[in-house]
């Protein structure tokens, strides 16, 4: 079940079934599907039933599938969030700037390793310049 059809609006930190489940229950009006998120059979993000596999004794299952758990970890930020991204954009990417084509990483590394008073000169002395806006 897609997220936005169980819960209305998943725009970037606005939550999924979770937080919606436990404001309907603040507000006296969960449904069942409310009810079933916030006792831990329904999944956290989309609010579909988890499997029974997921439901078994020793597992500790909060949402649905990995694509939930994806969705509900990006979007309502939180510790891992930020990185998690950056880490997936480098996978992609691999350091390398595809507006400029300066390899970021490589100069990241460069920088790194030379003392701070001697790192805006060697920065100027890069060749790569910010690109136009517009």
């Amino acid at each position: 079940m897609a997220p936005n059809a169980t819960i209305g609006c998943n725009d970037r930190y606005g939550g999924g079934a979770k937080e919606r489940a436990v404001q309907n229950k603040k507000n006296n009006n969960a449904t069942q599907r409310d009810k079933a998120v916030l006792n831990g059979t329904a999944c956290a993000w989309c609010g579909s039933e988890l499997s029974h596999a997921s439901l078994a004794d020793g597992v500790d299952s909060t949402y649905c599938s990995h694509k939930c758990a994806e969705e509900g970890r990006l979007r309502r930020g939180g510790v891992y969030a930020s990185s998690r991204i950056r880490a997936q954009v480098f996978e992609l990417e691999g350091g390398v700037c595809r507006k400029c084509g300066i390899d970021a990483h490589a100069l990241y590394l460069r920088i790194s390793a030379l003392q701070p008073a001697e790192r805006l000169n060697a920065l100027c002395n890069a060749n790569w310049n910010l690109p136009k806006s517009g």
